[in-house]
């Protein structure tokens, strides 16, 4: 053996140089020899493997994403929820109006489902038990139906409520309107039973439609006054209000066919018989406003 410092020529089991003191052999590098029977090994990664669980160190592959499953299911049945809210609310009050929030959530939904097959396969790739996925799976599907249902009821309920609302709002502008033309009409015909003839032919369908607009809020306003009752005392005087409507449109009707075959006399007797059959019916009209 050889000194690697000065080339001295020792005996092979010397530990020491001789010339220059130099360590050799084992001494000077304990691992270049290893007894039979043993390996070497580096002491720096037999710690790091000791301290490591096995559970821990043998995965392989990641965890399977249930949270991303869950949080992309619950925003899909919002979307959904939305949408079937929008639609029911639009079936009940009798026409389709497109908003926003229902487009934004359309948009949405569709991104929502064209993600969830992808996470789906990496959940069923993520191994394990495959009833977990099973049971995920059904549960995403009755919350999704859930709060779609949710949604259509509540939605159907509110429309409905709109729509009666809204009916009984444009009925009594019908009243109001239809009221106003029959007063113009009459309040601008001449004193002559000829003039009032005349008036009586031209408000005749005007009279009409306000019976029929008068017999709907009839039927209207307990309604609204069962929904709202905070609003009785206003509403019962509305419904008085309408019950004196009717009776005025009931002696309207009357007077329009007394004033057809008043027309068909000869003119003589026109005005007896106006005396007669038509101003009764008059002061009955009259009485109505004194009450």
């Amino acid at each position: 053996m050889l000194c690697p410092a000065c080339a001295c020529e020792l005996a092979d089991d010397a530990t020491l140089c001789v010339k220059c003191g130099t360590m050799v052999g084992r001494v000077a590098n304990p691992l270049t020899e290893v007894p039979a029977g043993m390996e070497a090994t580096h002491p720096v990664a037999e710690a790091v493997t000791s301290i490591i669980p096995p559970a821990i160190s043998s995965l392989s592959a990641p965890a399977p994403p249930y949270a991303i499953f869950v949080s992309q299911v619950l925003g899909l049945a919002l979307c959904l929820s939305i949408l079937a809210f929008n639609a029911a609310d639009n079936l009940a009050h009798g026409y389709w109006r497109i908003r926003l929030v229902a487009v934004v959530s359309s948009i949405a939904a569709i991104v929502l489902m064209l993600r969830l097959p992808g996470t789906w396969h990496r959940i069923e790739g993520g191994g394990g038990s495959d009833e977990h996925p099973k049971k995920l799976l059904r549960l995403s599907l009755f919350f999704v139906l859930l709060f779609i249902a949710a949604a259509a009821i509540v939605g159907a309920a509110i429309g409905k409520s709109g729509r009666e609302t809204g009916q009984l709002i444009a009925d009594y502008k019908e009243m109001s309107r239809l009221g106003a033309r029959i007063s113009k009409a009459r309040n601008a015909a001449e004193a002559t039973v000829p003039a009032n003839i005349d008036m009586y032919k031209d408000i005749e369908g005007d009279v009409r439609a306000f019976d029929a607009v008068l017999h709907r809020l009839q039927a209207e306003l307990p309604v609204y006054d069962d929904r709202f009752p905070d609003q009785h005392e206003v509403t019962t005087k509305s419904m008085e209000s309408i019950e004196v409507g009717l009776k005025r449109a009931s002696l309207l009707k009357r007077q329009i066919v007394v004033a057809r075959d008043i027309e068909a006399l000869d003119p003589d007797p026109r005005w007896q018989a106006w005396k007669d059959r038509m101003q009764p019916l008059l002061d009955a009209e009259a009485e109505l406003d004194k009450n």
